[in-house]
């Protein structure tokens, strides 16, 4: 999954030596264009919010895409997560969150493969070789992830999403996988569904639920009980020879 959605098709190197100043110029135009617009009435927002579509289409893309990245990971995005609204059928966001899916959706009439492009430079930066992020990104970095995945229907993307975290992020990966289910909880089926029988969700589970890494604190426990009591999935006789047993048939 990492070779098809993340390593193999990312971002290459050559195109990634761009100075700082400019990615962090191009941030800092995110970050004060999106802050003014939350603060707008919605008869003002939506007028404000397509002048910086049209303004960020006309930046250099790769320039576009390295300076989204810096803003992303600031850590006042994990801030803004305690302050997420909710309006259904919508799912909890910040209000930047929603002007950066407003940016992208935008950005696709004229650039049809940006959702890709930022889902992949999101994956090369929760899970770059030989470290990991701090919390408080993954958890922002994930969050928004999850959003686009769900605001452009890619829901094998994000369960892709979860496995690969779950292989490169160790303990680390509780927050992201609780993010993921905050912003779609239904990317995961309900144990009594029969989507919840298919091979990538039955893996999915299984691997979840049985999870283990050197974790002092036990996070993973957090998800085993969200399986348990939100989902309804019953362990008690699941095991490796019943999960081969099931793909055989």
């Amino acid at each position: 999954m990492l070779e098809k959605h993340g390593r193999q098709h990312g971002p290459k190197s050559k195109n990634l030596k761009v100075p700082d100043n400019i990615t962090n110029s191009i941030s800092k135009k995110l970050e004060e264009g999106i802050a003014s617009i939350i603060d707008l009435s919605p008869a003002k927002a939506k007028p404000a919010m397509n002048k910086l579509v049209d303004e960020v289409q006309s930046w250099d893309l790769t320039h576009f895409l390295l300076g989204l990245m810096v803003y992303l990971n600031d850590p006042a995005r994990k801030i803004e997560l305690y302050k997420k609204f909710h309006s259904p059928p919508a799912p909890p966001m910040t209000k930047s969150e929603q002007v950066v899916l407003y940016i992208v959706r935008g950005m696709r009439t004229k650039i049809p493969n940006i959702v890709e492009l930022i889902l992949t430079f999101i994956e090369f930066s929760l899970f770059p070789l030989n470290r990991t992020p701090d919390f408080d990104i993954i958890e922002s970095l994930s969050h928004i992830y999850a959003l686009i995945c769900r605001y452009f229907g890619l829901k094998t993307r994000l369960r892709h999403f979860m496995l690969d975290a779950m292989y490169c992020l160790q303990f680390k990966v509780v927050p992201l996988i609780k993010q993921c289910l905050d912003a779609w909880m239904h990317i995961l089926p309900l144990a009594h569904m029969g989507s919840a029988k298919s091979p990538l969700v039955t893996c999915l589970v299984y691997l979840l639920h049985f999870y283990k890494c050197e974790d002092k604190f036990n996070r993973v426990k957090e998800i085993r009980c969200i399986l348990s009591q939100k989902y309804f999935y019953k362990f008690s006789d699941w095991n490796e020879p019943r999960i081969l047993e099931m793909f055989k048939t």
